[in-house]
């Protein structure tokens, strides 16, 4: 399954995806030319987000039922140092905040920067 695909998933799962309009559950229709940006942009962060949510949520219900208290039972010493675990959840955080923070730039040079066909109006304010 690609990314694309991946992501398309997930904001289905939410009731993210737009309708014909260009409008989706919470999102007003399309009206600009950089809308359909923000709002994929918006989308892949919700779709990480609820991704991560229920694996996360998941996986704690399974270990909370695997690993209960039981009778009879000593509790385990804690660990006291992962060098590897530390780096995957420093780094897979880092590389996602990284590609959000490149598409949502990327989005905010295209709303910045006005097209090399647009007229330039001179406005002058009076008080």
């Amino acid at each position: 399954m690609t990314s694309t695909g991946l992501v398309q998933l997930l904001t289905a799962m939410t009731g993210a995806l737009p309708d014909d309009d260009g409008s989706s559950f919470w999102m007003p229709p399309q009206v600009s030319t950089v809308a359909q940006g923000v709002d994929w942009l918006f989308n892949f962060i919700l779709a990480i987000s609820v991704f991560f949510f229920l694996l996360i949520v998941v996986a704690m219900v399974i270990f909370v039922i695997k690993y209960r208290h039981r009778e009879g039972q000593q509790a385990e010493e804690s660990p006291s140092h992962n060098m590897a675990l530390e780096l995957t959840w420093t780094g897979i955080p880092l590389i996602l905040v990284v590609v959000i923070f490149i598409f949502g730039f990327k989005g905010f040079l295209d709303m910045s920067t006005a097209p090399s066909n647009a007229y330039e109006i001179l406005v002058e304010g009076q008080k």
